[in-house]
């Protein structure tokens, strides 16, 4: 019993810091460019755009059809560097990633409850 009250500390002790990564991840800002550098977008980590810049200059002549290019480039650019959010990548390193790992593993799982206990 004892292993298995151990067992659920780090489980709600995992939750809490599975919650903080995602937090911090969502809050993350990425900031793509364009390939030539006239549009800058910062997106979310959460995959949202939070603002798009252009410089001014360029602006003023551009043709429509590029500034839409490059602003599609700009944000396609910022959500490249998004991180990954699947589930695996999110508990990766952390207490419930192990967790999770000694649920598909009944031996490893005896071990750790052995160790617990």
């Amino acid at each position: 019993m004892r292993a298995l009250l151990a067992m659920l500390e780090d489980l709600d002790s995992g939750l809490d810091e599975a919650f903080a990564v995602v937090k911090g991840r969502m809050a993350a800002q990425n900031t793509g460019r364009s390939s030539s550098g006239h549009v800058g977008a910062k997106v979310s980590g959460a995959g949202e755009i939070v603002s798009v810049e252009y410089d001014e200059r360029w602006l003023a002549f551009a043709h429509a059809f590029n500034v839409s290019r490059e602003t599609s480039e700009a944000i396609h650019d910022g959500l490249r560097q998004v991180t990954p959010t699947d589930p695996d990548s999110l508990l990766a390193g952390t207490t419930l990633g192990r967790l999770q790992r000694l649920a598909k593993d009944p031996t490893a799982l005896a071990e750790y409850l052995r160790e617990r206990g």
